[in-house]
């Protein structure tokens, strides 16, 4: 190791003539132990508004629409103020889940108002499944499974886990399940009629993402955010550049 590069001998074997790929692969992170509290990979406390650059690689994937987002007593408001297409005000991230493993989302918010049930909600993609956990005044769903609970998401802060593995979701409120949606994780990643229209590109953030905020372009919603932080069972690491050297021995005379 000479700084931040890593340096790997490459057997001469390995190489040949053409093209060659090279491939990157990081361990998955070991589940914690049973009983020990869950180690957050990503937190925002919502006590700031995130800017650009230093927000990276958290995006704003929506396109120019009349929306709100400022602190407020401690806590982030978002509000979805437009019915046009394209108006879904969200903040994003690039998730590394690996749906074989377990994968945990934790937010905690009130809604101050929702026209509909996607105009405040969690969407979760590990490359395979996705989810949209909604929230009304009055009740929590998830929107693909076809489920919902009666609850009073509007009338205080509550803390909402999110937890996937394989083909199961549960939603936890407070500390208790409110949705129990084992099997039901099974929307396919593939199937575009549940994709946002994402801008700037990034269509492909639909397969593998954690996204808050709003996901109706007819709707408008508003809710209250104090925090989101989330881990995955993937791992992943940032890769600047690699060179590949070889050195020749000079041929004897």
């Amino acid at each position: 190791v000479a700084g931040e590069w890593l340096d790997f001998p490459v057997p001469a074997a390995a190489l040949r003539h053409g093209g060659n790929e090279i491939v990157f692969a990081a361990a998955a992170d070991p589940e914690p132990p049973a009983g020990q509290d869950v180690v957050w990979k990503v937190e925002y406390d919502c006590q700031k508004v995130m800017t650009y650059p230093a927000q990276l690689p958290w995006r704003r994937l929506f396109k120019e629409c009349k929306w709100l987002e400022e602190v407020r007593d401690g806590c982030l408001v978002l509000a979805d103020r437009d019915s046009a297409p394209g108006s879904i005000p969200h903040l994003a991230y690039p998730w590394n889940a690996d749906s074989t493993g377990s994968n945990v989302v934790e937010v905690r918010l009130k809604v101050i108002s929702s026209t509909a049930p996607e105009a405040v909600c969690v969407r979760i993609a590990d490359n395979s499944h996705v989810e949209m956990i909604t929230f009304e005044p009055g009740r929590v769903g998830l929107s693909f499974a076809g489920m919902t609970a009666d609850f009073p998401a509007g009338d205080d802060f509550h803390t909402y886990r999110i937890v996937s593995c394989g083909k199961d979701v549960q939603v936890y409120a407070d500390g208790k399940l409110l949705l129990d949606g084992a099997g039901k994780f099974t929307t396919s990643v593939e199937d575009q009629s549940r994709w946002l229209p994402l801008a700037h590109g990034l269509q492909e953030w639909n397969r593998r993402m954690v996204y808050f905020g709003s996901a109706s372009e007819a709707g408008q919603g508003e809710a209250h955010w104090q925090f989101m932080r989330f881990r995955d069972s993937g791992n992943s690491l940032v890769l600047k550049d690699f060179v590949l050297s070889v050195d020749y021995n000079a041929p004897k005379q």
